[in-house]
């Protein structure tokens, strides 16, 4: 009888290295081991003013990146301009007539997928309006410290704050200007302002809307 069956069964002998077996680490991204939010990408050209569209956001905390108690002019598609002590009283009122134009203040944000944005919550005066400011006002500081989604409460009359608990890779992560080699916050939130802002009556994003009540 053989000496591996005397001494009980036979142990195995670890496999030799095959060179031609596929190196898989070599294939690895170790980008797609980070949260979406602080992974790298080409820089943002086009920033602009809009609302979250459903996504989790942060807002910079920095009062030099939000611009308080301006008036947006809405256009299709959610996208919004700026107004300039530029356009006069009178084509503002003509405006607000059509609720074409909306009070908020400005902030610089961005979203879970890492693509910068400068968002608003309402500023209106009006007493029916609040309550949206205040609870617009309770959004933006709750997003300066933590990643946040929203959506809007009709009968509370504002907004409901959701949180990414459930998310704790993004709950984890930090905004994008925390990460080395940003661009400077403050820049980007004033080229989005120039980039988006209507200087005259003679504008035509002013004239267009202008003519649709014709």
């Amino acid at each position: 009888m053989s000496d591996s069956f005397q001494s009980g069964t036979a142990k195995s002998k670890a496999p030799e290295p095959n060179p031609n077996r596929l190196d898989r680490t070599a294939y690895s991204n170790p980008e797609l081991q980070r949260p979406v939010a602080e992974q790298t990408s080409s820089k943002q050209t086009i920033i602009k003013i809009s609302k979250p569209e459903g996504k989790f956001f942060r807002i910079h905390p920095s009062p030099e990146c939000r611009l308080p108690s301006v008036t947006l002019l809405l256009g299709a598609g959610g996208k919004a301009k700026l107004l300039t002590s530029g356009v006069s009283a009178e084509v503002r009122k003509q405006l607000r007539a059509m609720k074409r134009l909306k009070d908020v203040d400005l902030y610089l944000a961005v979203n879970e997928e890492g693509s910068y944005f400068v968002t608003y919550f309402s500023a209106s005066q009006l007493e029916i309006s609040e309550s949206w400011v205040e609870s617009g006002r309770i959004v933006a500081e709750t997003a300066m410290t933590r990643w946040v989604a929203t959506s809007a409460d009709m009968a509370e009359g504002g907004y409901r704050i959701i949180s990414c608990n459930d998310f704790p890779k993004l709950a984890a992560s930090k905004p994008k200007w925390e990460l080395p080699g940003e661009e400077d916050a403050v820049a980007m939130f004033e080229t989005c302002i120039s980039q988006n802002s209507v200087h005259s009556d003679s504008s035509p994003a002013i004239q267009n809307k202008l003519a649709q009540r014709q």
